[in-house]
Parts: structure tokens; sequence; C-alpha cells
């Protein structure tokens, strides 16, 4: 763990290519040992590591047994703010009562029930099932073992955001890894690439999950500021954007898009709450956005605004003399 750590922290200057977090195995050993909690904090004292970039995977195996002792540490291991992954899941003797009580973050879907999951409705049944469940209680899915095209579109489709397998690579060293951050392969198309700014973290990520599975690129930037940093130097093809900024008033913001030759092409989708939107503030910068989204919103009116915004743009791009 310390090893995997201190290499995750060799990582960061790499920027928005690097990893953004790194994985360790944990036993049930491991687990039933009083002073794994303390370890682990010190690990990451000693490493400089951001807790919220290492998760902790744990097999259902040491689930079997209902203690509160695996319970209390569980809940130790959050309080120092790493996250924590289910492996294998389906294949042990973990319960939906084990997922409501445990602090688990993601759900690693087993290898025998993506194996299937391109080959019908039946096969598929179950992976599905599990990112329904996964959904409804706010968990991440990773499906495991796609080796295939097929497999990594059925699960696409079917609102799995992150897979692992041969079909990316395979188990490489480190040095490979670095390799790759350094000169990382083209980009292959995609629908564009959006600029998600949101203050709210978990609102945020929840904007940026959606898009993914559509298909688009994204940029994500918690602040007004990093928000402009990032539309100035990156190729950006629209903004969407939550008014309540921290560090600057919303008209600040737009004034700074629009009165900026690099950047005053790019449409803004202004989202807010009902509540949020009769704000004076929040209200004058609907008025000023391209488009605006009364939260919360589904995936699909979500796209329809972004989909319309953009091909509004290539219109437009299109009848400019040269």
């Amino acid at each position: 763990m310390r090893t995997a750590c201190a290499q995750a922290r060799t990582w960061e200057p790499f920027g928005g290519e690097s990893p953004r977090w790194v994985s360790v195995n944990v036993t049930a050993r491991q687990l039933s040992e009083p002073a794994f909690v303390d370890e682990v904090h010190q690990i990451l004292d000693a490493t400089e590591l951001e807790p919220d970039r290492l998760i902790l995977e744990i097999t259902e195996s040491a689930m079997v047994s209902d203690n509160s002792e695996l319970s209390r540490r569980l809940h130790g291991l959050k309080a120092v703010g790493v996250r924590l992954a289910l492996d294998d899941f389906g294949t042990g003797y973990s319960s939906l009562g084990h997922l409501r009580r445990l602090p688990i973050d993601i759900l690693k879907i087993d290898k025998s029930f993506v194996d299937g999951v391109d080959q019908g409705a039946e096969e598929a049944a179950f992976s599905k099932a599990v990112l329904k469940i996964a959904e409804s209680m706010g968990l991440r899915c990773v499906a495991e073992g796609v080796e295939r095209p097929e497999q990594a579109a059925e699960l696409r489709t079917a609102g799995c955001e992150m897979s692992q397998g041969y079909l990316f690579s395979k188990p490489i060293e480190a040095m490979q890894i670095e390799a790759f951050l350094i000169s990382p392969p083209q980009r292959q198309g995609g629908r564009g690439r959006v600029l998600v700014v949101d203050g709210d973290k978990d609102s945020r990520e929840g904007t940026v999950r959606k898009l993914r599975l559509a298909g688009f690129e994204t940029l994500e930037a918690g602040t007004g500021g990093m928000a402009l940093d990032l539309a100035r130097m990156d190729s950006v093809d629209l903004i969407v954007i939550d008014p309540h900024l921290s560090d600057m008033h919303p008209l600040e913001f737009g004034s700074e898009i629009k009165n900026d030759a690099a950047t005053a092409h790019l449409p803004m989708l202004a989202t807010a709450s009902l509540r949020d939107s009769l704000a004076p503030d929040v209200a004058a910068f609907n008025r000023a956005a391209d488009a605006q989204m009364r939260l919360p919103a589904p995936s699909d009116e979500l796209l329809f605004h972004i989909n319309r915004l953009l091909t509004r743009g290539e219109s437009s791009a299109e009848t400019v003399p040269a």
C-alpha cells in the first residue's frame, strides 16, 4: 500500500492525464488487525497522498459475518477519507443489508456476470440489476473482465460508467504507465468536450457521469477562476454552469467568457433549481446565458439542451464569411 500511494504521488505532475486514484486490494486478515486503520492513516501522511485518491478493495468474503469490529474499522477508514470498493460482487456472501449498513462507495461486478452481458437479455439481467441497485443506493459500479467492444457498449448503454479488462489493457508496469502519461494516444472523435462548472462536487460529478455515458468528453471546475483557466487553455465546445460560484459573481463570470475573443463563441447552459433560479443574481445570469435548465433534470433533457446548443453553434459557424 505504501508503494502504491507513493507511486500515485509521482504521477501527480502529469496533471489532467494522471490517474485520479489508485486501488489497493485488502484482505480479510488485514481488516482484522486492530492497528490497520492507523497504519493506513500513517501511510497517507508519509506519502502525502490525498485520502480520496486511495481506494481500498475488499472482497465479499470479508463480509461473511456481521462483525461489528469490521464495521467499526470500515467506518474508521471512511473517516480518514479513503474510499471503499466491494470486489467481485455477486460471487460471495454480501447482502443488501451489508451494503446498507457499511460505508461502501463502489461495487465491482464480477467477471462471471460480465462475460455474457452482450449475449442477450437473460445473460445481461444480473449486471443490469446490480447497476439499478447501485444507482438507487448512490453507489458507483465498475465492471470487471471486459474483453470485447460489444460488452463495453452494452454496459455503457445500461449505465455503467467504468470498466476494466483486457479490452483496455493487460497489467503493465509503472514505467509503462508513465510512458502512456507522457505521450497519451490521440483522442478519438467523440461528441464534443463540455466544461462542467459547479461548486457542489456531488452535483458536478452527477452531470459529468451523464455526459460521459452519452459520449462526451468532460472537464470539471469547482470555482469560476478554475473554469476560466480551463476554458482558455483547453479546447472546449460548451459550458454547463451552476451560477452559484464561491469566488465570483455569476455575471462577472459570464462577462469574462463573452468578452474574451478566445471564449466568446462558447455557448453556456445555466442550471439551477426552481428556488435558486428566483434569486436576482441567478435570474440575471440565466437570462444572459444561451440556455437555462431547472434542476433536477433527467439525462434526456440535459442532452437535448446541449445538442441544440452545439448544433446551433455549428450552423452559425458555417455562415461566417471566410
